[in-house]
């Protein structure tokens, strides 16, 4: 069975949308983390190659709120409404960041958990670490995640 969620590193997006393409499960949209400084506009959704809709969101890997270019509420809201819009609860999405460890599988861990609904947090981990085992999901963005999923901290344990 083919995971409705996949995260690749930044260089490896135009191989990993060839690859699902050709084997006829294409992605219904994307989220790419970028670092400050890569791309104009934070916000901004553009088509990757075979016209996959992408939201770039841009903020450093920090777990520090209070940090320059930290990963806001905003964004994480804006990442899985976006998602959501475009792929609802069974479309595929390919999530990205420069290495696909920590922005990426945070975001992804908060799109499979709101697909399986409350009291499922541990599920989602699972799911999450079978797609990409080397998962190490920003603490930061996963805070966000409970607060906008209202999990009282099941996402953090």
């Amino acid at each position: 069975m083919t995971s409705h969620v996949q995260v690749c590193r930044w260089l490896e997006v135009s191989g990993s949308l060839a690859e699902a393409r050709s084997r006829n499960t294409p992605f219904t949209c994307a989220v790419c983390w970028e670092s400050p400084g890569a791309t104009p506009d934070d916000g901004s959704v553009g088509d990757l190659p075979y016209g996959t809709p992408c939201l770039i969101l841009i903020a450093h890997d920090t777990e520090d709120a209070a940090a320059p270019s930290a990963p806001t509420i905003g964004q994480v809201a804006d990442g899985l409404r976006f998602v959501q819009s475009r792929a609802n609860d069974h479309g595929r999405v390919l999530i990205s960041c420069y290495a696909g460890v920590s922005r990426s599988t945070a975001l992804a861990l908060g799109v499979l958990a709101e697909r399986l609904g409350p009291g499922n947090e541990q599920q989602a981990l699972q799911q999450l670490l079978q797609i990409t085992p080397h998962a190490a999901p920003n603490a930061l963005i996963v805070r966000h995640i409970d607060s906008l999923l209202r999990r009282s901290g099941a996402l953090e344990q």
